[in-house]
């Protein structure tokens, strides 16, 4: 065997000794990879309390209700005692409002006011509330508790915030709220007597009286009242109520059949 040769075969036999790299080594091998690829890799982007609140503005602004929110619940969630958190809850208050998605809005409204009894924002949350309720009393097939709840509300408002800016407001809307319980009142008692039921109707039209006296409706309903007890055979209740409807309202619409019924 020549030299060239013994030295191939040395170096053959070398090789074959050699060791492959057992599975443990090749596992912590990818550990180690993983590791310092996460080390490299680019931070999450975390704003701070005010750059979230400044973020949801201006998404609440450009109509991005579901971005806002997005954005103020990152601020509540990171920041769970920033000092925005009432101005964070009234933006995802106001996004479901703008929304016109009542039934969440008022929840928010509510959540604002029970964490941050002494924020100066609980005013604009307390009459975005009653607005909720006033506006959701529109959707279809809504009975009266929305607009009665409106009411409460917003008196509620007017009451806690005496100098407050949506005053008027909020007066023009309970005023619209109340004549439509009024007008609810005087339908059913209209319904009654039409259909044969007049002491019914009697009691939906006092209450009528008695819980709405600024009511358009006024004139028209004590004559219907006095034209209830009449049906009920209750005459002489009946003459009274034509006589004060002629004594208050004398050139009311029913005035003349009135003065009929009172022999004037």
């Amino acid at each position: 065997m020549s030299l060239i040769e013994i030295l191939l075969e040395t170096h053959r036999n070398k090789a074959l000794r050699v060791k492959s790299p057992s599975i443990k080594q090749v596992s912590y091998g990818l550990l180690l990879l993983l590791l310092v690829s996460a080390a490299c890799a680019p931070t999450a982007n975390i704003l701070t309390d005010q750059g979230y609140l400044n973020q949801g503005k201006e998404l609440l602004a450009d109509n991005e209700y579901g971005a806002a929110r997005g954005s103020m619940n990152k601020l509540l969630e990171i920041y769970p005692d920033s000092p925005l958190a009432a101005q964070a809850r009234l933006i995802v208050a106001n996004s479901y409002y703008n929304d016109e998605d009542y039934a969440e809005a008022i929840i928010k409204y509510q959540e604002l006011l029970r964490y941050h009894p002494r924020s100066k924002l609980v005013e604009q949350a307390q009459y975005k509330m009653g607005m909720s309720y006033a506006d959701r009393r529109l959707t279809p097939d809504r009975d009266k508790t929305d607009t009665r709840q409106a009411i409460a509300e917003l008196q509620k408002y007017i009451q806690e915030h005496p100098d407050n800016a949506m005053r008027q407001e909020a007066q023009d809307t309970i005023t619209i709220c109340r004549e439509e319980l009024a007008q609810h009142e005087y339908d059913v008692g209209r319904f009654y007597l039409k259909t044969g039921s007049p002491s019914a109707a009697v009691k939906r039209f006092r209450r009528l009286l008695l819980d709405y006296p600024k009511s358009k409706l006024i004139p028209s309903t004590i004559f219907y009242l006095g034209q209830s007890y009449w049906e009920l055979g209750k005459r002489a209740q009946a003459r009274q109520v034509f006589s004060h409807l002629l004594e208050s309202y004398p050139n009311n619409e029913y005035a003349e059949e009135a003065r009929q019924r009172t022999g004037r």
